[in-house]
């Protein structure tokens, strides 16, 4: 089963994955997209945490600015929590994606992740908390 989970914080607003650019010289990725990678890099690797070795459970909460107005398709009883799911532009997918490539120095290749929960949630505190558990292999037979 899962192991015990490793923890990472990441400070500040979540940016997505944004798509590459191509120019004339070839294709090179947003500075603001490097930019919240290298943040993301910087925050597990000063967190003193390992990363679990072998095949990975990865769960990720982003915690986004609120919208000033609720969303029509959001109820007026969830909008009231302190903190709500998130629904705006950036999609799940493209936030986490830039998480799990930011951590590409402390994680490895992220074809390890076998499993991968994402959350967007509205906060007054804008970060992405990372939770990320190793498979045991508890196998009691030889």
């Amino acid at each position: 089963m899962w192991g015990e989970p490793v923890e990472l914080v990441i400070e500040g607003e979540p940016r997505r994955k944004a798509r590459p650019r191509v120019t004339r010289r070839g294709a090179y990725t947003p500075a603001s997209t490097r930019r919240y990678e290298r943040r993301v890099a910087q925050a597990a690797m000063a967190s003193g945490e390992r990363c679990p070795a072998g095949l990975l459970s990865v769960s990720i909460v982003l915690y986004l600015p609120r919208p000033q107005s609720r969303p029509r398709w959001t109820s007026a009883r969830l909008w009231a929590h302190a903190e709500p799911f998130h629904v705006g532009r950036a999609d799940a997918d493209n936030l986490a994606k830039s998480v799990l490539d930011g951590l590409e120095p402390w994680l490895g290749d992220d074809r390890r992740v076998v499993e991968l929960h994402v959350e967007k949630r509205c906060s007054s505190n804008p970060r992405a908390v990372v939770s990320v558990r190793g498979l045991e292999d508890d196998d009691g037979d030889e």
